[in-house]
Parts: C-alpha cells; sequence; structure tokens
C-alpha cells in the first residue's frame, strides 16, 4: 500500500512538470509568433530587423522595409526594448576605437569639398578636389593602429583611393563622378564610424538616386543639399541622423 501511494505521488509529479512544459513551449511560441509579426528591416543591412522606426545600430537609418521572417530567422531582431542597450554598446566599441585612431578631419574636410563640387554641378573641379583627396590618402598613416585594425584600414583606404582616382579620371562626365562618390561616400561613413572625427556629421539620403540604392552621403550640415542631382534636384533627399 505505501509503495502504491509513492507511486501515485510521483505520477502526479511527472504530470504537472509535463504539463509545466507544455504550456511553457506554448508560451514561447505565442512569443515567437509575436517577435517575428510586423517586422521591418534596415534599407542599407537587410539582416537587421526590427519594429517599423527602430534604428539599425550598424547605420543609424530607420527600418523601413516590411519584411516576413520565420521564428527560425538568423536575421538580428532590433526592438525598442533592446535598442538603447545595443546602441550604447555600439558607442562604447566606437569610441574605444577613437582613443588609437589617428586624426580624419582632413580627409573628411576633402571628402566635403569633392561633395559640394558635385552639388553645384563643376565637374572640372570635383576632379581636381578629388586628386587632392587622393594625395591626403596616400599621405595617411596607421602606426597608431593595432596591427588587426591596421589590415581594416589599408582596405578601406585602398578602396577611398580608387573611388577618388575614377572621379578625377572620369570620362563620363558628372554622372559617371557621381557613381564613384556614391561608392566613395559608402567608404566615408565606414571611415569616420570606424576612427570618429571631432565635427558633427550627417548622413543623409535620396530615395531617387539609383532607384534608391545608393543615394547616401555624409554632410557637414543639416540642410539636405544633393550632389547626385545638383541644381536639377538641389534639396531632394532627407536627413536620416547624425553620424556616431
Amino acid at each position: 500500500m505505501k509503495n502504491t501511494i509513492i507511486a501515485f505521488l510521483l505520477g502526479a509529479i511527472v504530470t504537472v512538470s509535463c504539463n509545466s512544459k507544455n504550456n511553457s513551449a506554448t508560451e514561447s511560441k505565442e512569443v515567437a509568433k509575436q517577435t517575428t509579426a510586423e517586422l521591418y528591416a534596415c534599407p542599407m543591412h537587410a539582416n537587421v530587423k526590427g519594429e517599423n522606426g527602430a534604428e539599425c545600430p550598424e547605420c543609424g537609418m530607420e527600418l523601413t522595409e516590411k519584411v516576413e521572417v520565420t521564428a527560425t530567422s538568423d536575421s538580428t531582431v532590433i526592438t525598442r526594448d533592446t535598442l538603447e542597450d545595443e546602441v550604447s554598446l555600439r558607442k562604447i566599441k566606437t569610441r574605444g576605437e577613437k582613443q588609437q585612431a589617428f586624426p580624419t578631419d582632413q580627409i573628411v574636410a576633402d571628402y566635403f569639398k569633392v561633395k559640394n563640387a558635385l552639388t553645384k554641378d563643376d565637374s572640372g573641379n570635383a576632379a581636381v578636389l578629388a586628386k587632392s583627396m587622393k594625395a591626403n590618402l596616400d599621405k595617411a598613416k596607421s602606426s597608431s593602429i593595432d596591427k588587426r585594425a591596421s589590415a581594416e584600414y589599408a582596405k578601406l583606404v585602398k578602396e577611398m583611393r580608387e573611388n577618388t582616382s575614377n572621379v578625377v579620371g572620369s570620362s563620363g562626365g558628372l554622372k559617371e563622378q557621381r557613381e564613384y562618390f556614391a561608392k566613395l561616400s559608402k567608404n566615408m561613413f565606414d571611415f569616420i564610424k570606424a576612427y570618429g572625427t571631432t565635427q558633427v556629421l550627417y548622413q543623409d539620403y535620396c530615395p531617387m538616386y539609383e532607384n534608391g540604392k545608393s543615394g547616401y552621403w555624409v554632410s557637414e550640415t543639416k540642410d539636405v543639399v544633393n550632389p547626385y542631382f545638383g541644381a536639377e534636384m538641389l534639396h531632394c533627399g532627407r536627413r536620416i541622423g547624425a553620424v556616431q
């Protein structure tokens, strides 16, 4: 009789435990369903997904591209509850990189000169200024950066040299110069994020350029002045946010 009672009690405990696990699994499925509903992706980083309007920790853009994902997706999901911590960690990492970085303001200033020439539809001056920018890139040293970061720096600066050279030697006029400037702008954004600057800068975006695929640039002013269309659509675009 005593053994029967013990067996009954053990059975009851197992049943309760199983029910608890089933309830937990059901709740997990509900949470996953809620998490994967109404998700939006970053226009620049499609793997970053979250609530509409949340800020992408990679580039600072708002998540605006509606997507459908499953609970097993490998995407980075950004919710408003976790966004603040994600951004804070990124800022701490960036500050740490800046502590061992070299001055970048000269290269940034050169970039703005090229940008401003393109806003004025001045192909000749854009070429001259891009040549000056390349000369300063050739002089840039990475001795203050650790070995691993130095390799990343070398790759980035190599791309910037190539793109400035193509702006200089372009035979396709403003149209072709602007294509290389779009690539240079991507380089510049990554450069500033990695090595810092003493200036307050902004990232702007024109959805009309190249069907919205590459119409980004870095600006020193809050006013949107479009380097991709110049006088044709001088103020077309919007400011995404500060480059931090």
